[in-house]
């Protein structure tokens, strides 16, 4: 490929840092290993004494190395449906992540603009098809629709997980419904924040985390957690690569996922 013809590429997602580590709701921990540390460490692990070691290692220093201690949902990351509950509707057996289909998780990209929407609002099937009429797009099987609500500009704000506007269920489905397989956000949840679920659950006018058990009647994939969604061309005209990484019978996993554009 010449350079001429290389995409560009856009960064969606977000930087793993131990920055937001103490609030985050999902915990994490970043352990960092520095060359120095690493040199002073091989006498012991190897049996050699101080002597031996600075003679064998001259530059006083070796290899850094990092332990992470995270779960599957931290950082951004793809969510398969296992994850939504133990059983389909059907009574299959959920995809984990290491079985959902890779060309689920590669294609056309549609981004979609919720950002006039507040905090805890709901995004509906009248929402979905007045904004899809806006930027005159038809969805097609295997789109990717990436929804930005803007909050991850909150990202490393205490209380980031009740910044944004998410799916109802009946706003999911409308996508699914038309063959999207993998639908990402820019919030750390694709249904609306907890609070707004519980009281609703509450008063009987819809079910908690209503857009996630979605996916237990027709199976799809989410991404949480997605950046730079304002950097994007437009609506359309991108194709979005999000590949899981691959843990076994695992209800998530991490990715890097990124926006090329021609």
């Amino acid at each position: 490929m010449t350079e001429s013809r290389r995409p560009r590429l856009i960064d969606l997602s977000v930087t793993l840092s131990n920055d937001t580590a103490a609030f985050e709701p999902n915990p994490h921990q970043i352990t960092y290993t520095d060359h120095a540390q690493a040199a002073q460490a091989i006498p012991a692990l190897m049996g050699l004494s101080a002597a031996q070691a600075a003679r064998l290692m001259p530059r006083g220093h070796l290899w850094s190395v990092e332990t992470v201690t995270l779960s599957t949902h931290s950082g951004t990351h793809v969510d398969a449906p296992y994850h939504y509950g133990p059983r389909m509707a059907d009574g299959g057996a959920p995809l984990t992540i290491d079985q959902v289909p890779l060309d689920w998780c590669y294609g056309p990209g549609v981004c979609l603009d919720f950002t006039h929407k507040s905090p805890g609002d709901g995004i509906t099937d009248t929402d979905v098809d007045r904004e899809l009429r806006r930027i005159g797009h038809d969805l097609q099987p295997g789109d990717i629709v990436l929804t930005h609500t803007g909050a991850s500009r909150h990202f490393h704000e205490p209380g980031y997980e009740h910044r944004h506007a998410g799916y109802t269920r009946a706003g999911l489905a409308c996508l699914v419904e038309r063959g999207v397989r993998l639908i990402g956000t820019d919030a750390w949840g694709i249904d609306r924040p907890f609070p707004a679920l519980l009281k609703d659950a509450a008063a009987g006018t819809a079910e908690f985390w209503e857009a996630h058990l979605y996916g237990l009647e027709r199976p799809y994939l989410q991404i949480e957690k997605l950046s730079n969604l304002d950097q994007l061309p437009g609506p359309t005209g991108f194709t979005v690569s999000a590949f899981p990484v691959k843990v076994q019978g695992a209800s998530a996993a991490w990715a890097r996922v990124v926006a090329l554009i021609p």
